[in-house]
């Protein structure tokens, strides 16, 4: 390993942070915000020093990219990135919380969505902006480490889905990294654009469809006001909140394919088939739960919003909640596990982990009936190998693993039990909002910014391993990977 091609390149993505902030800086300038701009400046030039002394310092010293550096350089990219992202909510007031701020930026970046501000609408309008960039940028990273570095290991079995987005145009392994950033950097752009578009012609204020469109297509659930998404009349602003948390949940390796071959390529990939399967009978089964319990509440489009939201791990409230007292913490907690496609901003188990955990448990059944018979183990068009389902049973045991152990300790810390496991669900699963929807079902528990500071520290832990996809630190952890 050359620890230089990893500090070059956390340089590089220091920078990427630097760089973000600028929406943020030109608009506290333009609102006249001075204490957002002073903060945001402080911030950016800090920033960008670091980055520009990472990259000059380690220039031309770095020796050739090999694959043994990605997984470190990956692990330090997560950890190295929200410090800076913090900056902003640091130094925005004087008695601002270091753990708040570390808490909020990891949230952030790992689309995590849960927050530790009490209230918004008493916060700057640069730093509401600012969250949600920062899902955004958390958004493309994760499909672009899932998609360059991820599947190149076969992570979690991650392999199965290996495609021309994950290979590049070229062998070259800095070359392959290049293109594949590149690509999904166009499609990520593209339907942020055309999301921000439609929603803005929806209705919805022009600084609330920004911040509403960056965090629906990064699956991330932060809002720009306390009055959630009702603030927004109509029904259209939440169908197309909808749409774009669909597109942001489904693997972007088949959004690269529809550009190129059209909506036909849909077919070829089983985990689209799963996630609508999946939506509609959920949203079926909480609106018959609602139904039974208090018709005067039970409404199908709220039920599928809010089952569309925890599959694709957003976690956005429905407009009203009231309902949702009805309706299990269990079953809400259960469709944040799955989460959305492979390749996507989404967090929890992914669709095709489920889906052949399924199929193999079904397969596995069908040899009792039939010992010698000669059953297919296919997924989609492609074939699947028992080396393969040992990566995924191995990657679903350390998640209950994780999330058990996450638990415990925050159970330790002085959060009740139900409430702790429910929090670590939502960290693991980086679907924060998932954890005050189950609340609003009934489950007793404190918001996140009435978790004590040890738990909010655990918080970050949790986030990063879920979006680290776990198997990343036992590889690292692992005599056999630094032999090569």
């Amino acid at each position: 390993m050359v620890y230089t091609n990893i500090l070059h390149g956390l340089g590089w993505l220091v920078m990427v942070v630097a760089v973000a902030m600028l929406p943020a800086l030109l608009f506290a300038l333009g609102a006249g915000e001075e204490r957002a701009f002073t903060a945001f400046g402080i911030s950016f030039l800090f920033t960008l020093f670091a980055a520009g002394g990472l990259i000059v310092a380690f220039r031309g010293t770095q020796g050739a990219l090999t694959k043994r550096d990605l997984l470190p350089f990956v692990v330090a990219g997560w950890l190295v990135m929200p410090f800076f992202g913090a900056l902003p909510f640091y130094t925005m007031t004087p008695d601002a919380s270091f753990t708040g701020s570390i808490f909020e930026a990891v949230s952030g970046l790992t689309t995590t969505g849960a927050s530790s501000f009490e209230t918004l609408d008493d916060k700057p309008r640069a730093l509401i902006l600012w969250r949600s960039i920062l899902q955004w940028v958390g958004g493309w990273a994760t499909i672009f480490m899932g998609a360059a570095i991820f599947a190149s290991f076969g992570i979690g079995g991650m392999s199965l889905r290996l495609s021309p987005l994950t290979r590049g145009e070229t062998t070259n392994l800095l070359q392959r990294l290049r293109a594949t950033g590149k690509e999904i950097g166009g499609l990520y752009v593209s339907l942020t654009a055309i999301g921000l578009l439609v929603l803005w012609g929806t209705g919805v204020p022009a600084f609330d469809a920004i911040c509403l469109t960056l965090s629906a297509i990064s699956t991330g659930g932060f809002v720009p006001t306390d009055a959630g998404l009702a603030a927004y009349e109509g029904a259209g602003p939440k169908i197309w909140l909808m749409v774009l948390m669909c597109l942001g949940a489904l693997s972007f390796a088949t959004h690269r394919n529809i550009a190129r071959s059209g909506l036909a390529s849909i077919r070829e990939d089983p985990e689209v088939l799963f996630f609508f399967n999946i939506v509609i009978g959920a949203s079926l089964v909480v609106w018959l739960a609602v139904l039974l319990n208090e018709p005067a509440h039970a409404n199908i489009f709220d039920s599928l919003f809010a089952v569309v939201s925890l599959v694709t791990t957003t976690g956005w409230m429905p407009e009203d909640a009231e309902w949702m007292a009805h309706a299990s913490p269990v079953l809400l907690l259960g469709l944040a596990v799955i989460g959305g496609g492979t390749l996507s901003t989404s967090g929890g188990l992914k669709l095709m982990r489920a889906g052949l955990l399924i199929k193999q448990s079904l397969r596995e059944m069908q040899r009792l009936v039939y010992p010698h018979g000669i059953v297919r183990s296919r997924f989609g068009d492609r074939s699947y190998s028992i080396q393969l389902m040992k990566s995924v049973w191995t990657f679903f045991v350390v998640f209950l693993t994780a999330l058990g152990l996450g638990g415990v300790l925050l159970s330790l810390i002085g959060i009740e039990m139900e409430a702790a496991f429910a929090a670590s669900l939502a960290f693991l699963a980086n679907a924060g909002p998932a954890y005050d929807m189950a609340r609003s079902a009934g489950m007793h528990g404190p918001a996140f910014h009435d978790f004590p500071t040890l738990a909010q520290w655990l918080g970050v832990i949790i986030m990063l391993l879920g979006r680290l996809e776990l198997l990343v630190i036992i590889s690292l952890l692992n005599r056999d990977y630094w032999r090569g």
